[in-house]
């Protein structure tokens, strides 16, 4: 068994050295006739033996095995297969992505060096160079890789200009794969391909250490060169630091103001999402002012809302609807209503995020509330009995995308959602009897239905529930019971 054990392990080590000496196909020969081998003569291949030792633990010098590491001598001689270099020509058909799912994992097995890691992260550079144009998938599982092996070859202590040259050559292959010129010379077509082509190879530099580099090489991106709306659509995937994204940020507004840029409605909407990401929601507002003077229509504007409800919050609370009414008139938008999961996400927002306000919170799911029960009341949505299924419908808009279909199916866990979070609002506010009316009617309504569960993010299209086992009936009976208890007496 041991003799077996040698002699594939010989075969191995014979193709390594002479795939290292540059003797490929002699390599190649020799990895295969081991494969062959081990068919012929099975035994149990556990792990590479490194070869014979000497013990005495016996009283006397033996050799009783082998020292050795994983994985096996079979996993060893094919991963060492793949990574041979292949020329381009003979590479047509083959699994590039399992090549280099070989190739990193024998680089892991054998706990690389760092030269070990810089040959791999050149090998995967050349099956980049073979992928096909448009292959997204495999595009990015190769970059994930390349990502890894570029980390361990930092960590190893690789030089920064050793990672800067792999880097350049990769991100040269990505602007050829995504069909991109160079990054001060973008042409016109799909925004996303440019934006994918900015996010792998930023990848790359940050991966390699090399982040302030990478933010240089696209500094072009964000010259006057480029379309304002180029820049904007990039700016949030940069993940430059706060002074920086500043800086850039207040030079495309400057742009955009004055006057020498033919600046689009959609640049302005971009630059009001932006603006909303950064909670500066009166800017938000402004920039979707001048998209609305420019004939966007509001279903374009995302985000509007949400802004024009933030404001209320902060300034006229008590009477958050009416200060958004106020708003809209003042600024000149067409009619416009926070809706039940713009008021419950506020909610959501206030009472769990880093910047909590009860108040705040409590007041979005009153309003989440009033919205469910006197959706008609501004106007713009309507409620639809549909007459096949007897199910009802909310519309605003006569598109099948201006519909909530589930509106019926989803009003009690939306309704009793936002009466549990308000009641816990305003436990936190001491408001400690108000929250037993809204917990008692809960805990009455749904009673032990398990099958209502508590929503914790909800939108038209999809919703994240609570993964407690309690139904919210049962929860609401607890909170209201230990709302109920009086604290022992202090013992003095």
């Amino acid at each position: 068994m041991c003799e077996l054990e040698l002699i594939s392990a010989t075969y191995f080590l014979e193709g390594s050295s002479l795939g290292k000496l540059g003797r490929l196909d002699e390599a190649k020969k020799v990895l295969e006739q081991g494969q062959i081998f081990m068919k012929e003569n099975p035994f149990r291949d556990t792990c590479l033996p490194l070869g014979p030792y000497v013990s005495d633990y016996n009283g006397r010098d033996e050799i009783p095995g082998f020292g050795g590491d994983q994985p096996n001598i079979a996993d060893r001689l094919k991963e060492e297969l793949a990574l041979l270099p292949i020329e381009p020509s003979l590479r047509q058909g083959l699994d590039l992505e399992h090549d280099v799912e070989a190739i990193v994992t024998a680089i892991r097995a054998k706990s690389g060096s760092q030269q070990d890691w810089l040959q791999c992260t050149e090998q995967i550079a050349s099956f980049l160079d073979q992928s096909p144009v448009g292959d997204v998938g495999m595009l990015n599982h190769i970059l994930c890789h390349a990502q890894e092996t570029l980390s361990w070859a930092r960590n190893k202590g690789a030089k920064a200009s050793v990672l800067r040259t792999l880097v350049q050559r990769f991100v040269a292959t990505i602007l050829v794969k995504s069909e991109v010129l160079s990054w001060d010379r973008t042409q016109p077509g799909p925004s996303y391909k440019l934006s994918r082509a900015v996010i792998e190879s930023m990848g790359l530099y940050n991966w390699a250490g090399l982040q302030e580099e990478g933010w240089a090489a696209m500094e072009p991106l964000f010259s006057d060169r480029q379309p304002v709306e180029v820049s904007l659509d990039l700016l949030p995937q940069m993940n430059w630091n706060a002074e920086r994204r500043a800086a850039k940020l207040n030079y495309i507004v400057t742009r955009m103001a004055s006057g020498n840029t033919n600046v689009t409605a959609g640049a302005w909407i971009k630059l009001g999402q932006i603006y909303s990401q950064d909670h500066r929601y009166t800017e938000a507002v402004q920039a979707y002012q001048k998209a609305v003077a420019r004939n966007a229509s509001l279903a374009e504007c995302s985000g509007l809302a949400e802004c024009l409800l933030e404001l209320a919050l902060d300034r006229n609370p008590d009477h958050a609807n009416d200060e958004i009414e106020r708003s809209r008139i003042e600024m000149g938008f067409p009619p416009v209503e926070a809706t039940w999961v713009d008021w419950f996400g506020a909610g959501r927002k206030y009472q769990t995020g880093s910047k909590r306000d009860f108040n705040k919170a409590a007041t979005a799911y009153r309003n989440a509330i009033h919205f469910l029960e006197n959706p008609e009341q501004s106007g713009i949505y309507h409620l639809e009995k549909q007459s096949n299924s007897g199910r009802v419908v909310l519309r605003w808009g006569p598109a099948s995308g201006e519909a909530d279909f589930q509106w019926s199916e989803n009003y009690d866990r939306r309704w009793y959602s936002a009466a549990f979070y308000l009641a816990q609002c305003l436990i936190e506010l001491d408001q400690k009897e108000e929250a037993a009316q809204w917990l008692r009617r809960v805990a009455i309504k749904v009673g032990g239905d398990n099958n209502l569960p508590l929503l914790e993010k909800d939108a038209w299209n999809g919703s994240n529930w609570s993964s407690n086992p309690l139904g919210l009936g049962v929860r609401a009976a607890e909170m209201l019971q230990k709302l109920h208890e009086q604290p022992n007496p202090s013992k003095f």
